[in-house]
């Protein structure tokens, strides 16, 4: 009897096989061949999905998503995803999670994609958790803002990076808390952000206080190293025409907070 793994490889095998035929990588191309070569595959991965194997299940899912070796059926690749999904397969957790968010083959559902989504990154995968911060920015939704503030607390350069625009380019009141609190406990990057948050708000209501703090947190970035802070910092109290009183206020209210260590910002 041939093991489930020696098929898999075969399988394997036979879609690679298949992808050099449908590109014409090496060979000239020829679909024809590359629709037998998949057929052949897809056989031995419905054989073994039938049986419960996640990663067949999940194989055979991606097949009718891409129409390779089977007609195109995204309501047959989402029950696929959906046995090995449940059986924990990340692959296919990401795989179901995106069917949801565009609505294929399922309603469009944002919050079964963020179910699964999260699922997927708890094991680890990288390109759910890129769509998780992706949703956190677009559509603000809780969940995703909630993965987003805690990957940024656990260090996770893409969540920093997306709470920082959420902050500075839609004013999400939790990305401001999360800013601010990561800056009076001294982090340099947060303070650049914090006064980029100050000078985007001053843009839009045009009030002094805005552009006296958003200087602040720059001159105190830039004091703490944080790079192009001090350049940032000069071009806009130009763009925010501040008088020389508000730049010495913000000079000023800098020291002061530096001396308290953070306590009288």
């Amino acid at each position: 009897m041939v093991s489930k793994s020696c098929r898999s490889r075969t399988c394997l095998a036979q879609y690679a096989l298949g992808q050099t035929y449908q590109y014409g990588n090496g060979v000239p191309q020829d679909k024809a061949k590359a629709a037998i070569w998949y057929q052949k595959a897809v056989a031995i991965w419905r054989k073994d999905a039938k049986q419960g194997d996640a990663k067949a299940q999940y194989k055979l899912g991606s097949m009718y998503t891409r129409g390779f070796g089977v007609p195109k059926n995204d309501s047959q690749a989402v029950a696929w995803y959906l046995k090995a999904a449940e059986q924990g397969h990340a692959g296919a957790q990401l795989s179901l999670g995106l069917m949801y968010y565009e609505g294929k083959g399922v309603p469009k559902n944002e919050n079964q994609a963020m179910k699964w989504y999260l699922k997927a990154a708890e094991q680890g995968n990288e390109s759910a958790k890129s769509f998780i911060t992706m949703i956190a920015s677009q559509s603000l939704n809780k969940q995703a803002i909630d993965w987003t503030l805690k990957a940024a607390d656990q260090g996770y350069k893409l969540a920093r990076s997306t709470i920082w625009g959420m902050a500075a380019q839609k004013f999400n009141k939790q990305a401001i808390d999360w800013v601010h609190k990561n800056a009076i406990q001294g982090d340099a990057e947060a303070q650049f952000w914090l006064g980029m948050v100050y000078s985007e708000l001053w843009k839009k209501y045009r009030q002094s206080q805005n552009a006296v703090t958003a200087y602040m947190w720059l001159n105190i970035a830039a004091a703490n190293g944080y790079d192009h802070a001090s350049g940032w910092r000069e071009g806009i109290s130009q763009d925010m025409r501040m008088t020389k009183a508000q730049i010495e206020k913000a000079q000023q209210r800098s020291q002061k907070c530096l001396d308290s260590n953070y306590k009288e910002c």
